[in-house]
């Protein structure tokens, strides 16, 4: 009968707020670019979005510099269940992840997710260019989904941040805090 015994917290400030943006002006796309990978090993995004047009996607791609990674070596999966209860996957290997799913861009509708990402950086001797989601978000028939997703960029590419962008139209409004996590 082993027990765990738990002394003070100490706060080591490891995980560091980056940016935070709050925002009704339509962008093409949320990017980050240039992030601290030698200093942070990991990022969290936490983020919800409205999209100017109706029923569409939200992908996301590892950047090189300011360079989009765009082979077809994304292999994600997304598992998750409907308002009335229905399981669904989506699976595939292509030039992007995708995050959310037809979402609408209704008042109420949109997503909200987090990203858990990790990059692929020079030096480790690990693997990198990994991530995971949770998500929530509506469709466009105001039907809610939710779930979470994993993915992997099957390639060596060291990266140094991210892009989220619609397969249509702008992102409409936007509410999103980014941390770093230390090595």
């Amino acid at each position: 009968n082993a027990e765990l015994e738990f002394g003070a917290v100490t706060d080591t400030n490891d995980f560091v707020k980056l940016q935070s943006a709050n925002s009704t002006s339509a962008i093409s796309a949320i990017e980050f670019t240039s992030l601290d990978v030698t200093t942070f090993r990991a990022f969290k995004f936490i983020c919800s979005l409205k999209p100017a047009t109706d029923d569409v996607v939200l992908y996301f791609n590892w950047l090189a510099g300011s360079s989009s990674q765009t082979s077809t070596e994304y292999n994600y999966i997304l598992d998750g269940a409907n308002g009335a209860g229905n399981a669904f996957r989506l699976a595939n290997e292509e030039n992007k992840v995708l995050v959310c799913n037809n979402m609408g861009n209704g008042s109420l509708e949109g997503a909200r997710f987090e990203l858990n990402l990790v990059p692929q950086v020079s030096g480790d001797n690990s693997l990198g260019n990994f991530g995971y989601s949770t998500f929530s978000y509506y469709t466009a028939s105001a039907s809610h989904r939710a779930g979470t997703g994993a993915f992997t960029y099957k390639l060596t590419t060291n990266t140094d941040g991210f892009k989220l962008y619609h397969n249509s139209g702008n992102i409409a409004a936007y509410n999103y805090v980014l941390y770093g996590l230390k090595r």
